[in-house]
């Protein structure tokens, strides 16, 4: 939702939370074009950080850490993969993955592609994920190797973590904004019956993002424990945040 922030609110928030900053102004340019390209969801908050906070760390697990650069390397070669096994625009795919690394640069390869994802919930029965794969049309899902026993009736699965090695090994042009936008999809809790997805684009403009910074008292540069699921709202949410 654009609630039509007006600028200063914008300019006031941004620099309360440390998000404006000095810089070379070419790093500045570069910063502002990554989000007119890429927009104000994931990839384009991750790349537009890319390009003044590439060394630090972005993302770090029980298994890994990455940096901002890293992140966008790593993500743009997994979507170069994700092409090679015939996924693309307008492609519905399935992620089942826990919270960690792997599930942020399966988003992250996704959206670059246009894709919509169908964000499953790590908890589902095998005949639930199966189910939800039939409803919402998912042609391809992606699967955590710890969670392959949940997608046994599903369609054709991928490897998440197969994938992800294949990406670490290979080089693929510099990646371009997708012509259609792809969107996330959150299923709810399903506490009255079967889960319903809600499909969730991408911001349009800062104006969400000063929505939520000027309430949650967070500045540039902290670290921030995810604790809820990443496939929820709420830790979709903290993630973009």
């Amino acid at each position: 939702m654009n609630v039509g922030v007006p600028p200063h609110v914008v300019v006031r928030t941004f620099v309360q939370r440390g998000l404006v900053q000095v810089q070379p102004p070419h790093r500045t340019v570069a910063q502002l074009w990554a989000l007119k390209r890429w927009g104000y969801g994931l990839v384009g908050s991750i790349r537009s950080a890319a390009t003044v906070s590439g060394s630090q760390i972005a993302l770090v697990d029980e298994s890994r850490s990455l940096t901002y650069a890293d992140v966008v390397t790593l993500g743009e070669r997994l979507a170069g993969v994700l092409v090679e096994r015939g996924i693309g625009p307008g492609t519905v795919v399935g992620l089942l993955a826990p919270n960690g690394v792997d599930f942020v640069l399966a988003c992250f390869a996704a959206e670059s592609l246009g894709c919509d994802v169908v964000l499953v919930n790590a908890g589902f029965t095998p005949e639930q994920v199966t189910r939800t794969s039939q409803r919402y049309a998912v042609t391809a899902l992606l699967v955590d190797p710890d969670l392959a026993s949940l997608a046994t009736g599903s369609p054709v699965t991928h490897d998440l973590g197969e994938l992800i090695g294949a990406a670490e090994g290979q080089a693929y042009p510099p990646a371009r904004p997708p012509a259609r936008t792809g969107r996330a999809i959150v299923l709810t809790s399903g506490t009255t019956g079967t889960p319903k997805g809600a499909p969730r684009r991408p911001p349009v403009g800062a104006s969400t993002l000063v929505t939520m910074i000027e309430r949650i008292p967070m500045r540039r540069g902290e670290r921030v424990f995810l604790g809820a699921p990443l496939f929820h709202t709420w830790g979709l949410a903290a993630l973009q945040l």
